[in-house]
């Protein structure tokens, strides 16, 4: 099972963002084999490139900060008495985040988005949305217990358990790029960002763990969060040698460029910042 998060971070993802060939039928191709682990591909181009980019960390416009009321993600969202917990919980809830993508959240996201006129509910699209988790759930449950004869209490003790742990690492993966204690969180004013997109991305994006190569290459440059989201066309590969040029440039124009330098420290602080949401009005 967790190949499938490495999948999605170092081919995937890229391939959604048209990164890894110039040519685009190569990138769609690569870019269906998230299609494999779960997750419909027209409806994540939506969330993730064009919500979440456009919109990092601004409630209602980015999906990354919706805590559904279990968590306060962000000081514009409503307080609510076990949120000072959270600091606690949260990981558990972390851990429900792939499982929740492959059950759910897409007919929830196809049923906003039609209703945003993002997307037609041909019979089409939805018929392969149908194929594609039909085809998932089949070879990770229906294949091993029916066809190799796997006894059905470990198939499915294997796949809630596998999906609770990369729920975890997946959440905290992309969470710490944006949520830490020093991130900012925009107000947006007539449908727009009141400030030069370009310095929206420094003040609400981090890198992290940056000096460590393993690192680098298990989550697909995706630590390196500040050039990916400034340059998401660029293959991750080169965000070794583009972000240190990135942070010069800022530093030189008087820019605070946000870097952490362990991956578990950036979880540390954005520990400590759900400790601090989850306080009645701090912001």
């Amino acid at each position: 099972m967790f190949t499938h998060v490495m999948l999605a971070f170092n081919i995937t993802h890229d391939a959604n963002h048209f990164a890894i060939f110039k040519t685009k039928r190569f990138n769609v191709l690569l870019g269906y084999l998230v299609e494999l682990i779960g997750c419909n591909r027209t409806l994540w181009i939506l969330a993730h490139n064009q919500d979440h980019h456009t919109f990092i960390n601004i409630i209602e416009h980015d999906n990354s900060v919706e805590g559904h009321k279990l968590i306060r993600l962000c000081p514009q969202d409503k307080w609510l008495k076990h949120h000072k917990y959270q600091w606690i919980y949260a990981p558990i809830i972390y851990g429900l985040t792939t499982l929740n993508y492959v059950t759910m959240r897409d007919f929830k996201m196809m049923l906003i988005y039609h209703s945003k006129s993002k997307i037609n509910l041909s019979a089409g699209f939805v018929l392969e949305l149908i194929l594609f988790k039909l085809l998932y759930f089949s070879y990770l449950i229906a294949v091993p217990i029916f066809i190799f004869d796997v006894n059905p209490q470990l198939v499915f003790g294997y796949f809630l358990l596998g999906h609770f742990i990369n729920g975890i690492f997946l959440a905290f993966v992309f969470l710490i790029g944006h949520m830490t204690e020093d991130t900012d969180y925009p107000n947006v004013r007539d449908g727009a960002i009141q400030t030069n997109w370009a310095v929206h991305v420094i003040k609400t994006t981090g890198d992290y763990a940056t000096r460590t190569k393993f690192m680098q290459w298990f989550v697909g440059g995706i630590n390196m969060h500040v050039v990916h989201h400034l340059f998401p066309h660029i293959c991750h590969v080169h965000y070794k040698n583009i972000s240190p040029i990135l942070k010069e440039v800022a530093l030189r124009h008087g820019y605070k460029y946000r870097e952490i330098p362990t991956f578990w420290s950036a979880i540390r602080s954005h520990i400590l910042l759900l400790k601090t949401l989850g306080k009645r009005n701090v912001f």
